[in-house]
C-alpha cells in the first residue's frame, strides 16, 4: 500500500535488529549505547541508560550540575546525538560505517589537556605568579607587585620573575606602546619601575601551571 512502510524498511538502519523508534536508534541500539558509555567512562561516571529518551536527558543533566565542567557535558549530550543521526545517515545514504568510539574523539581530545606543573626558581631568583581577578578598579593592582619588589631588600640582590597566564598582561608589561589606553599608564609605570631591578622578566605561563594561584585571586575578591 502507497505511503506504509513495511518492517523491513523500518529497522534500525544501524544494528537491523529492532525497529527504529527514537529512544532505539538514540539510546538502546548496541552502537549507540556504546558511544554513551565510551564518554561517560571517559569522565569517570556512572549512569543507567534509560530506554526513554526524555528520561535519559533529566538524569543527563543531573550527574554533573555543580562544576565548571557542566556545559562541557551538557553540551556532549547534543554532540552525541547529532553524531549518532549523521552516523545513521552515512550508513543508509553513503554505505559509510563509523566506529562508535571514533565519532565522539574530536569532543574528548578537548577535554584532555596536558599536565604542567610549576617549576619553582633558580637560585637567586624571586618568582610571582599573578592571577588578574579584581573587585572595583583594577588599573592600580597590576602595579602593586612591583611596587613591593622595589620596597624589598631582594630588589638589588635577585631576579624579579612574574608569571602569568594572560597573554595580554604579558605583552602590555613587556611593550607598554601596545597596551590599552585604560591600562597604559599602569604599563608605563611599571616599565619605569624596571630599572630599578637587578634583572626582570614578565612571562607568559598556561592557566594549567597557574591554577592555585587563579583560585586564590578569585577567591580573594569574593
Amino acid at each position: 500500500m502507497r505511503g506504509i512502510i513495511n518492517n523491513n524498511a523500518s529497522m534500525c538502519a544501524i544494528c537491523n535488529k529492532e525497529i527504529e523508534t527514537v529512544d532505539h536508534l538514540f539510546l538502546s541500539c548496541y552502537d549507540s549505547w556504546r558511544i554513551w558509555n565510551f564518554w561517560i567512562d571517559a569522565w569517570g561516571r556512572k549512569l543507567v541508560i534509560l530506554n526513554n529518551i526524555g528520561a535519559f536527558t533529566h538524569a543527563w543533566n543531573g550527574v554533573i550540575n555543580k562544576s565548571r565542567s557542566c556545559p562541557i557535558w551538557r553540551m556532549a549530550f547534543f554532540y552525541i546525538i547529532w553524531t549518532i543521526w549523521l552516523s545513521r545517515n552515512d550508513l543508509i545514504f553513503k554505505d559509510i560505517v563509523r566506529e562508535p568510539s571514533l565519532a565522539i574523539a574530536p569532543l574528548l581530545l578537548k577535554k584532555v589537556k596536558p599536565m604542567i606543573k610549576w617549576v619553582k626558581p633558580p637560585c637567586g631568583c624571586m618568582k610571582f605568579n599573578v592571577n588578574g581577578a579584581t573587585r572595583g578598579c583594577p588599573r592600580e593592582a597590576g602595579s602593586l607587585l612591583f611596587f613591593f619588589f622595589v620596597a624589598c631588600s631582594w630588589a638589588g640582590t635577585h631576579e624579579l620573575i612574574v608569571e602569568s597566564d594572560s597573554s595580554n598582561v604579558v605583552k602590555w608589561i613587556n611593550n607598554p606602546p601596545f597596551a590599552q589606553w585604560r591600562t597604559r599608564s599602569v604599563s608605563c609605570l611599571i616599565n619605569n619601575l624596571k630599572c630599578k631591578f637587578l634583572k626582570w622578566k614578565v612571562v607568559h605561563t598556561p592557566r594549567s601551571m597557574n591554577q592555585l594561584v587563579d583560585c586564590l585571586a578569585k577567591d580573594g575578591v569574593e
